[in-house]
Parts: structure tokens; C-alpha cells; sequence
């Protein structure tokens, strides 16, 4: 494939998927809110976001079989028009119970659209594997960030329903994308038949799903317990919505400068560094009371998550034949939608009998632990044929 087609398909998939999280980051951030409209009893609106996690959950190893399987701008076309259902039926349907039956069907979207997006990404790529991805999930985070604060001018000007009118839209936008550039996203199956396995790492793969267990977790505990302990130490509301922006803005913003690193430094050491930074920061938490403190905290969280990110999802592509990629990265989202769902589970249960203090600390050597695997991981580079045609795992 050639550079200028490389690049059309990576800005394609680049555009898909800011379009995707931010119409959908609106909808998740501000859900809670519009489902409560609906006056539902306690056991309803506890089914609307556990039903949406386990869906994702169950259904993303499944996802990867279908990756390994399909073609993959197949797969994602009928993604970007689930997506597309999803919105339409917000905007349409008005039971409470058949929104919990659409919260379903997003989330088996959900499971399927990230790991596509990856699977694209790392079939016959070119160039640097952390520089494509942590570049990539600019997209991710920039959305994420920017979400909230658009929903709740939108909300505040036309309500819930204009909100599933820009979500439409944004689904049409993305698929009008998907068709236009389907032909890029074909994967070449002659690049793939000779590859030596003693190059892929099943030992590297499984600390990889501990870590991003882990991970997730974290990433929960601080968005399910950091509002209440900022809430406790009278930290005003609208200051509370600007650090926790803070943190995925920071991330968006260090990812060109940490993905590039990812290049050319061990993956290893960048995901044990940032992923013990950053528990260290989770275990220090609660001992910052000020707001501009705790705003330094959280950009250096921030700025941590971007070292490690770009580093971890090259590894996992590196070290995964490319047969078995989909499967892979389907076991990946799996593992971190678990551990979004255990971690304020457990973090309630902790808070409960030890107090709020002891959710951060013990989160973060949990955290600790998984990315001190990675100091002593690093594995003998072995040769293989695959050589010819660089190190790029993406090739």
C-alpha cells in the first residue's frame, strides 16, 4: 500500500472513531441523567448500566472471532449501523424498559467497535507500530474530553432528544466514511503466511491482560471515587468536572510526543514506568486537598497514562500472531471492560470498611504490582524471517 493510501486510511479511521466516542462519550456521560427522567425504581437503573457493561464484556471475545473470520470493513460497516440503530431508537422510544434492551445493543457495538479498529490498524500496516496508535488514540481521548462539555451545552439549548440527533448524525457521518474508504481497510492475506511463531510471546500476551485488568480498574476507581472524595474535601462542582477533563486532556495531549517514544525505547520499561507512576499518584491521592495541587496531580496521571498507553497496545500487537490477532484483541477489551466493572464494585466494599482512602491505596499497588512485571519481562529478540520486512509489528 502506498504512503498517501496509508494516510487516507489512517485519517478515515482516525475521523471514524472520534465521531463514534464523541456522539457516544455525550450520550454515557449525561445518560444517568436522562434515564432518570423516566422516574425508574432503583432495580431499572441499575440493570441500564450493568446489563451495558456485561454485554460488552460477554460479547468482545466474540468480536475477535468474528475479526479472524470476516472481513473487517464488513464487520465494521455492520458496527456503524448498530451504532446508528442505537441512536434512532433513543430518539424514538420512550419505555424505560426497551431502553434497557438499546443499552444492550450498544453495548455489544461498543465490544465490537474498538477492537475493529485496532484489527485494521495492525494488519499489513507500515512505519512505527507506537507512533500509529498512540497517534491514533488522539481520536480516542480528544473525544472522550471534549463529550461532556458539548452534551451539557447541547442538553441546556435542546434537551436529551437533540442530543440523539447529533448522535445520528455523527453515526451517518462515520459510515458515509466507512463506504467511502472500505477499499483501504482490506486486509492482504500474503503478508501473513510466513511468519516464525517464535517470534509472539504467549507469556508477554497474558501479563498484558493482567495489566490491563488492573488498568481498567483504575481508570474506574478514579472516575466512580474521585468525584466523592473531591465532593468531601468541598471541592465545588463545576472545579470537579475540570479536573477530571484535565486527566484525558492531558493524556490527548502527550500522546505524539509518548507514541513516538514507544518506537524507540523498550515497550517494557515505558508501560512499568507509567503504569508505577501512575499507581503511585492513585496511592497519593487523598493527601492533596487543594485545587490547583490536585490539578498538577491529575495532569501528571494524565501525562503517566499516555507514557504507558501507546507502549502497551504495540506490545499486545507485537507479540500476537496475525492470525490470532482478532481473537487477541477481543480478549484484551474483555479484560479491561472487567475490570471497569469489578473496580467500583470492590472500591465500594473497600470504601464501606476501610474508608475512601484505602480504595486509592490499595488500587494503586494493585497497579504497582502488575507494571513491576514489566522490569523484569523483557525477552531475547529472536530472528525470524519477518525481518525483511523491519520490526514493525504492524507490517
Amino acid at each position: 500500500m502506498t504512503e498517501s493510501r496509508l494516510n487516507l486510511k489512517f485519517t478515515s479511521l482516525f475521523a471514524i472513531n472520534f465521531l463514534i466516542t464523541f456522539c457516544f462519550g455525550i450520550n454515557d456521560s449525561l445518560f444517568s441523567l436522562y434515564y432518570s427522567t423516566y422516574s425508574v425504581n432503583g432495580l431499572l437503573f441499575g440493570l441500564s448500566f450493568t446489563l451495558y457493561s456485561v454485554s460488552k464484556i460477554a460479547f468482545s471475545p466474540f468480536t475477535g472471532a468474528l475479526l479472524d473470520r470476516y472481513k473487517p470493513h464488513r464487520v465494521l460497516l455492520v458496527t456503524l449501523i448498530m451504532y446508528f440503530s442505537v441512536s434512532a431508537s433513543f430518539y424514538l422510544i420512550h419505555n424505560e424498559i426497551a431502553i434497557i434492551a438499546v443499552r444492550i445493543v450498544q453495548g455489544i457495538s461498543c465490544a465490537m467497535f474498538r477492537p475493529i479498529m485496532y484489527y485494521i490498524l495492525g494488519r499489513n500496516e507500515e512505519g512505527g507500530s507506537g507512533k500509529i496508535l498512540g497517534t491514533f488514540d488522539i481520536s480516542f481521548y480528544s473525544a472522550l474530553a471534549l463529550a461532556p462539555l458539548v452534551g451539557g451545552l447541547v442538553v441546556k439549548w435542546g434537551g436529551f432528544r437533540t442530543i440523539f440527533i447529533v448522535m445520528m448524525f455523527c453515526c451517518m457521518a462515520a459510515m458515509a466514511v466507512a463506504l467511502a474508504f472500505s477499499g483501504f481497510y482490506k486486509i492482504h492475506k500474503g503478508c501473513e503466511t510466513h511468519e516464525d511463531s517464535s517470534e509472539f510471546s504467549t507469556g508477554t500476551v497474558n501479563r498484558l491482560m493482567v495489566y490491563i485488568f488492573c488498568r481498567g480498574m483504575g481508570i474506574s476507581v478514579i472516575t466512580a471515587f474521585l468525584p466523592i472524595y473531591l465532593s468531601g474535601i468541598n471541592i465545588d462542582i463545576s472545579a470537579i468536572g475540570v479536573l477530571l477533563c484535565v486527566i484525558t486532556a492531558c493524556t490527548a495531549l502527550f500522546l505524539p510526543l509518548t507514541s513516538s517514544l514507544a518506537d524507540k525505547v523498550s515497550k517494557e520499561m515505558l508501560i512499568a514506568s507509567g503504569g508505577i507512576a501512575v499507581s503511585l499518584i492513585l496511592m497519593t491521592l487523598t493527601s492533596f486537598t487543594g485545587f490547583i495541587p490536585l490539578l498538577v496531580v491529575v495532569g501528571l496521571s494524565g501525562f503517566f497514562s499516555a507514557l504507558s498507553q501507546p507502549a502497551c497496545s504495540s506490545l499486545m500487537i507485537e507479540k500476537t500472531e496475525k492470525k490470532k490477532l482478532g481473537s487477541t484483541i477481543g480478549k484484551f477489551n474483555s479484560s479491561m471492560g472487567l475490570g471497569f466493572a469489578f473496580g467500583p464494585f470492590a472500591g465500594m466494599l473497600i470504601n464501606k470498611t476501610l474508608g475512601i482512602n484505602a480504595v486509592f491505596i490499595i488500587a494503586g499497588l494493585l497497579g504497582i504490582v502488575t507494571s513491576g512485571m514489566f522490569l523484569f519481562s523483557a525477552e531475547p529478540k529472536t530472528v525470524s524471517i519477518s525481518e525483511e520486512i523491519g520490526n514493525s509489528p504492524l507490517n
